[in-house]
């Protein structure tokens, strides 16, 4: 999935060089909406989504397979707060203070014991995710919390597997303001849930 970036023309000369489908919104949509519309079109047993820079070692994806092709879980999630886990010591402390917040929040009120709710891989059997995808309806940063809030309510067996954390330039997060629009999705969310209009 290509949300719009200025690197078309060269992702989809990758992508047809390793036989991929090669997708591009026209216009820049969001993670969730991109991810939703990468589902519609895949193929396979299994659904598995990474951040587009790519931020973690590679050899998470052996992990995450392994633990979906065995059978014990519905979902499988990286978790950056696992003791095995490690990323850069130096990232900005704003990050980390409006991570840390969002995660206590969502966490406590949305995701029960799932903290770690915006790390960037997650995968799932292919029915895990058909009984959760459909249902969603952030299409930005939030759409992570809100795809671990139905798939906890669904009582999904949810694996979290750590992850290495590579240092990553240009980040196109913006802590001030996608920190509000989390807050507000947060917000969002937990009134659809009171409401009852998820299915569960």
């Amino acid at each position: 999935m290509d949300d719009c970036s200025a690197d078309g023309a060269a992702i989809g000369e990758l992508a047809a060089k390793y036989h991929c489908t090669y997708i591009r919104n026209e216009k820049n949509r969001g993670k969730g909406y991109s991810v939703r519309k990468g589902f519609e079109h895949a193929e396979g047993d299994y659904f598995v989504f990474m951040d587009g820079d790519f931020p973690f070692d590679l050899s998470v994806l052996l992990v995450l397979m392994a633990a979906l092709e065995s059978g014990d879980a519905d979902m499988v999630i990286g978790d950056r707060t696992l003791a095995a886990s490690s990323f850069p010591a130096d990232l900005p402390w704003m990050r980390k203070i409006g991570s840390n917040v969002i995660s206590s929040l969502a966490g406590r009120y949305i995701t029960p014991g799932h903290y770690d709710t915006q790390c960037g891989i997650k995968g799932f059997r292919r029915e895990s995710a058909a009984a959760v995808f459909g249902q969603l309806t952030q299409d930005r940063f939030c759409f992570d919390i809100e795809l671990l809030f139905l798939a906890t309510r669904k009582q999904f067996v949810i694996k979290a597997i750590p992850v290495t954390v590579k240092r990553q330039q240009g980040s196109t997060v913006r802590v001030l303001r996608d920190g509000l629009d989390v807050l507000k999705a947060i917000f969002v969310i937990y009134y659809n849930k009171i409401s009852g209009k998820y299915t569960i």
